[in-house]
């Protein structure tokens, strides 16, 4: 009898050790099945709802849009550059005095350069008789005509404008 107790409660514990197993494993399935349930909605997140294989076309789908619109603008951007590299996009204005009886720098030397130091310089000299507008192309940064100090003046410091200054 003191055996057949003892095998039986052997039985019992066994069998009591099996169910507390089955129950941590239970509830250790339930916590992960909770945290795939949880990734799985924020991957599905922004979708119609419909199953993951109608979820990944779309995303597929949204994908090669953007890369279509990408290759639209890449497009747009090249037929664009040959305008923006011959605009102007250096300039500088330089003002002073051009004759001794006329202060307050009311003469003055303007640049506007592309990026190539290909513009224009334009020089008003302002004094009391009236006021001269000369206007000199610029090639390279230099011009086949004759230059001021103020005049090479502005044109150095459009060529230290940053391109992309506004």
């Amino acid at each position: 009898m003191l055996g057949d107790g003892l095998a039986g409660w052997l039985g019992w514990g066994l069998s009591g050790a099996t169910l507390v197993a089955l129950v941590v494993t239970i509830v250790l399935f339930r916590r992960r099945l909770t945290r795939v349930e949880a990734a799985l909605s924020r991957l599905m997140g922004d979708s119609s709802g419909g199953s993951l294989e109608e979820v990944l076309y779309e995303h597929v789908d949204r994908v090669r849009h953007g890369v279509a619109v990408a290759e639209e603008a890449r497009a747009e951007v090249r037929a664009l550059l040959p305008q923006v590299r011959s605009s102007f996009q250096h300039r500088a204005l330089v003002r002073f005095d051009a004759y001794g009886d006329v202060g307050g720098e009311q003469s003055m030397a303007l640049v506007l350069a592309d990026d190539r130091g290909d513009g224009v310089l334009l020089t008003c000299l302002h004094g009391r008789e009236g006021t001269r507008v000369y206007g000199k192309p610029l090639a390279g940064w230099s011009s086949e005509y004759h230059l001021s100090d103020e005049e090479k003046q502005a044109v150095e410091r459009a060529r230290q404008t940053p391109s992309d200054a506004g």
